[in-house]
């Protein structure tokens, strides 16, 4: 009978029967280890956003693409896989090189660059991209103009294409309580008439920056008061290493 659980096996002898094997039915599932992507969510080069002015470097704020054609704040202008080995505290590394590319990203010369209203700042993959392994750096142009309107000019990369708009040219206004930046634009008595690069080294003191643009200011500015300004001790870092001058408007 089919039920028996033992089986009579010659001269009396009993044994247990073989339990059944277990059959496999279907295909079998074989559940692999995710590969990771480094390169996940990396945006384009090229491609355009609309990146909050407020945000600082190294963010892993997920920022929308959107046409060029339509108001962006920023577009990507470089943008590559980090090394594993400084993928920990990148942003020396990265800093270097996105300084070095944003006059090409401009359209401009590295003086040019100096006086007009646009900044770079770097990102980096959020926490939904990490965990499938991203592991990149993007370097954005944004403007740094003084007011509400953020957007830049252009479709893209480079920002500009036919010289640069009074608008997002460094010029400097003294009759308020205190100096401030406006746009050539606006009313001022200081433009910005050209930059000059210092040597690589400390941060200079304010008393080293007077005394460099005393000496290098003047073929610029001619006989006249002048103004000048530097980078802060973060802009230095960063690879910002120009003395700006600006001469009577």
């Amino acid at each position: 009978m089919a039920g028996l659980a033992v089986l009579a096996a010659g001269c009396g002898e009993q044994r247990e029967a073989p339990r059944s094997e277990r059959v496999q039915v279907g295909p079998a599932v074989v559940w692999a280890a995710p590969v990771a992507d480094v390169r996940s969510g990396m945006p384009a080069v090229g491609s355009c956003h609309r990146l909050p002015r407020d945000i600082s470097g190294g963010s892993d704020l997920a920022v929308a693409e959107v046409p060029c054609t339509e108001p962006h704040t920023s577009v990507t202008y470089a943008a590559d896989v980090l090394p594993e080995e400084i993928a920990e505290a990148p942003a020396s590394w990265v800093a270097e090189r996105c300084s070095a590319k944003l006059a090409e990203a401009t359209g401009l010369s590295e003086n040019a660059l100096a006086g007009t209203f646009v900044e770079w700042v770097w990102l980096q993959p959020d926490a939904s991209l990490r965990e499938r392994g991203a592991r990149w750096f993007r370097c954005e142009v944004r403007s740094s103009r003084p007011g509400p309107d953020a957007d830049l000019p252009g479709r893209g990369l480079p920002v500009f294409t036919d010289g640069v708009p009074e608008a997002w040219l460094r010029c400097v206004d003294t009759t308020g309580a205190a100096p401030a930046y406006v746009g050539c634009d606006q009313p001022h008595q200081f433009r910005w008439t050209g930059s000059i690069p210092v040597a690589d080294g400390p941060h200079p003191t304010p008393e080293e920056w007077e005394e460099l643009a005393a000496a290098e200011c003047r073929d610029l500015v001619g006989p006249e008061a002048f103004w000048f300004t530097y980078p802060n001790r973060v802009q230095w870092r960063d690879g910002d290493h120009r003395l700006s001058c600006y001469g009577k408007a």
